[in-house]
């Protein structure tokens, strides 16, 4: 098959120096496997790769990128069950290349990871993380939501306000798609505090702007069904 064929052929440019196109044909290879969901063939592949010595940086560190990737995709579906292997690709990454692959994206890797496995708290300790040392990085916004989100399923529906207007309000720098989404959960969090007329509104209003910030979440659109009863 084209796969097999092209894993041989990595496989034997991996044991020998090659030039700058060699490298690159490489990466677009195991690419290949990663962006075609063959992430068990991309991870061997690129544990292949990065057993050769003297390994360029830039290669190294393209690689090291692929097989965390690649992890996550493989955690994804098989539905969360296990994300450490992801989350030590990752931290690897880091620990290697920590200016190109900063604390705060790893922080982020572990919420969301964590997040999608059930582990609430440590998904939301690194959450935290970010939101006190990286506050400007686009990854914050991305954590508020997450602790906003953590507080809601806590019933701290007051801290969980605070958060969002505190990320999401009049003066914050956002896209639209991330106002948006602040509108959502602070629909929810009007919805459970019984302020049904103003989350309807609320929620009427993002769904207007970006449906798929309501539909996305099972619990944001059964609070829509809802208010929309």
């Amino acid at each position: 098959s084209y796969f097999w064929l092209l894993t041989v052929v990595i496989a034997l440019t991996a044991s020998h120096p090659a030039p700058a196109d060699a490298t690159g044909n490489r990466l677009d290879g195991i690419r290949t496997f990663l962006e075609q969901g063959n992430y068990t063939l991309a991870i061997s592949t690129a544990h292949a790769l990065l057993s050769r010595p003297s390994l360029p940086e830039h290669e190294r560190y393209a690689l090291l990128h692929i097989l965390a990737q690649s992890e996550e995709g493989l955690a994804k579906i098989r539905q969360y069950t296990d994300v450490q292997a992801a989350i030590q690709a990752f931290e690897d990454l880091h620990k290697e290349f920590p200016k190109k692959f900063g604390p705060e994206k790893l922080q982020w890797k572990i919420a969301w990871l964590s997040w999608n496995k059930g582990d609430l708290e440590r998904a939301d300790t690194a959450a935290q993380a970010i939101l006190q040392h990286h506050m400007q990085k686009p990854e914050a916004k991305r954590a508020a939501l997450l602790h906003t989100r953590y507080l809601i399923k806590k019933k701290n529906y007051s801290a969980a306000r605070s958060t969002l207007l505190r990320y999401f309000g009049i003066d914050a720098d956002i896209s639209m798609r991330e106002e948006t989404e602040g509108f959502v959960w602070l629909a929810v969090i009007d919805e459970a505090e019984k302020r049904t007329s103003q989350a309807y509104k609320t929620m009427q209003k993002a769904y207007a702007s970006y449906p798929q910030a309501v539909e996305a979440n099972p619990l944001t659109y059964a609070v829509y069904i809802r208010l929309l009863a």
